[in-house]
């Protein structure tokens, strides 16, 4: 058995690098199938491919600070669209990160039974969504740092609209799919046009889940149009007589990808206009005057802190009749570190707090602050719970 640990910022130098990732991939990946094994036979076939195999290509792929997948991940879940039997969902999960993981059973290699058998032995909290990206579809959250999209592409009937509708919701992505050099027969080149071939069933083993393999100028140009920019490109197997009709010819591309149309945080949350991807967590209630009610336990996200000297600040309002029976405290947390706390006398009304950020933290792209207030406030003639009114979060 292993189980995931909260994720924290790793207090040692490069835990996160490609690398290391890379390695600790490979140890998962023996003690992975080895719960295969002690599962048993089942009534369905195991995925029969190794996913584990694309780290290594990752490790090439990617360089300088994009080396760094904490970096590229920050506060978001990390994503896994087509993951077979799960093992990069779970494998991120083990390191600490919160992970979805969508595929759509009538293509899955064993009808999703295989994870959901993997996720109840493993005691899994992965999120796991039946979804078809062929479909008008949505996802289990609505930000995403970092998504595994590894040979999809190809069997997806409208692969434009699915990497349109990803590049609003994740901000950096692997992907992989099948392309090739030239057209079947004729040997006409294709990797200088933008092109796509659509494969017919008897070219790839009567395999009607196949539909669309790209040249190379077809790929860049709709990732391109789909609001994508490529930051590596790397392509493996037969690269000088690739084509969509052999498996002889088979080339395979992996891209590391950062979307252009991901929306980017403000270093300052204005919750008087804040929006759904500013505040998460438990319900916070709207009122006049720029504030918002939090309930007893909340989380804003906003901006990290360019350098270590930057601070958090915190401003609201705690009406006079919550402080009558004395103080009220805010306890203040943020990416697994205690920030402190801060207490709300008799007699004062609006206030603002600042807190030290670990310089640990600092360069980080985003971070997530986590409050608690004690004791809560009933208002007359309600029955909602009420911490404070907050109104503005900002790093600087």
């Amino acid at each position: 058995m292993f189980r995931a640990a909260k994720r924290t910022i790793p207090e040692r130098a490069g835990e996160w690098d490609i690398g290391e990732v890379t390695k600790r991939a490979a140890e998962f990946q023996t003690k992975f199938e080895a719960l295969k094994a002690q599962i048993g036979p089942a009534d369905f076939p195991w995925y029969p491919y190794s996913t584990f195999g694309a780290f290594s290509y990752l490790d090439k792929l990617l360089t300088g600070e994009h080396r760094d997948l904490g970096h590229l991940i920050g506060a978001d879940p990390v994503i896994d669209i087509g993951p077979a039997d799960g093992p990069i969902a779970f494998f991120f999960e083990s390191l600490g990160c919160r992970v979805h993981a969508v595929d759509y059973a009538p293509i899955n290699h064993n009808g999703m039974r295989g994870i959901m058998k993997l996720k109840a032995a493993l005691q899994s909290s992965v999120v796991i969504q039946e979804v078809d990206l062929d479909s008008s579809f949505s996802l289990p959250a609505d930000r995403y740092g970092l998504a595994f999209f590894l040979g999809v592409l190809y069997h997806l009937k409208n692969p434009f609209h699915v990497l349109q509708r990803l590049a609003r919701k994740v901000q950096y992505c692997f992907l992989s799919t099948w392309t090739a050099e030239f057209a079947p027969g004729d040997r006409t080149p294709l990797r200088h046009l933008p092109v796509a071939y659509l494969v017919d069933e008897a070219e790839v083993n009567q395999d009607d889940s196949n539909y669309w393999v790209f040249s190379e100028a077809g790929l860049r140009r709709i990732l391109k149009r789909s609001r994508w920019e490529v930051c590596a490109y790397l392509s493996t197997g037969n690269l000088d007589r690739s084509d969509p009709a052999r498996a002889r010819g088979d080339e395979r591309t992996y891209c590391f990808l950062k979307s252009l149309a991901f929306p980017q945080l403000a270093p300052r949350v204005d919750l008087g206009s804040a929006c759904s991807d500013e505040v998460v967590g438990p319900t916070w209630y709207r009122a006049e005057a720029g504030i918002r009610w939090m309930p007893a336990e909340g989380t804003v996200r906003l901006h990290g802190a360019d350098d270590p000297s930057q601070r958090l600040y915190i401003s609201g309002y705690c009406p006079a009749r919550q402080l009558l029976n004395g103080p009220v405290t805010i306890f203040v947390s943020t990416d697994g570190y205690d920030l402190g706390s801060a207490v709300l006398e008799r007699r004062e009304a609006p206030f603002t707090f600042d807190f030290a950020l670990p310089p640990v933290l600092a360069g980080r792209r985003e971070i997530e602050v986590r409050l608690r207030v004690e004791p809560t406030f009933t208002p007359d003639g309600e029955q909602r719970s009420l911490g404070a009114a907050f109104s503005v979060f900002e790093v600087r």
